[in-house]
């Protein structure tokens, strides 16, 4: 489990595990967790003499300072993960979704969310350098625990697709498709081989990420 310092929305804060700064470099699944958390994002951060202030909603700006403390920049992914949709986030259905594609054609849905909504959508989770079946129990335990220190939760998953061509973006855009259906109610959708989720956690949210190849 991972802790995030700092205060405020600025860019200052190191990263622990027990206590004990890292180097994030070292670490490409929390790298993953921190490209969700600031592609799958519509908060502006902005810096004026140094005051740092969100234009947006303050959880989404609290997900961009961390996405800054992992040292990664959000304008440089923006330009090499391109967004071309996505689902945005409301009360009524708890998640918001985005789609992304590289410049090499490789395909990417970012997810975040109300935790037992982003679940419903994993079938898998990342364990070490491979998936493993989520473990709906390991999960609901640290959100319990979460909630008892008085922490908001929010869950972050990310499913990753190489299909050559144009197929790559119509496989994604039928998954968002399923998304808005699953929103309006006509489905609950389970993304298989896609959405998975990983054991990571900042300090104030338990998070989910991980990569498979499109079904």
């Amino acid at each position: 489990i991972y802790g995030v310092e700092g205060t405020g929305y600025g860019p200052d804060g190191a990263v622990c595990i027990d206590g004990e700064p890292i180097d994030t470099d070292g670490t490409p699944l929390l790298k993953a967790l921190g490209r969700v958390a600031l592609l799958c994002n519509d908060a502006v951060l902005k810096s004026d003499n140094g005051i740092h202030e969100v234009d947006g909603d303050p959880t989404e700006g609290a997900l961009l300072a961390m996405g800054n403390r992992i040292g990664l920049y959000r304008r440089i992914l923006e330009d090499q993960i391109v967004r071309t949709d996505s689902i945005p986030f409301e009360s009524e259905h708890r998640f918001m979704a985005t789609l992304n594609h590289d410049h090499d054609g490789n395909g990417f849905i970012y997810v975040k969310g109300a935790p037992e909504r982003v679940l419903a959508f994993c079938d898998q989770q990342r364990d070490g350098e491979q998936n493993a079946p989520l473990d709906q129990a390991f999960w609901e335990a640290q959100m319990a625990a979460a909630a008892e220190r008085g922490l908001r939760v929010l869950a972050l998953a990310r499913r990753i697709g190489t299909v050559e061509g144009a197929d790559m973006r119509v496989v994604e855009t039928a998954v968002l498709d399923r998304l808005r259906r699953a929103v309006r109610g006509f489905e609950r959708l389970l993304l298989g081989h896609g959405a998975s989720c990983s054991r990571a956690a900042s300090s104030s949210a338990a998070a989910s990420s991980s990569s498979t190849a499109a079904s």
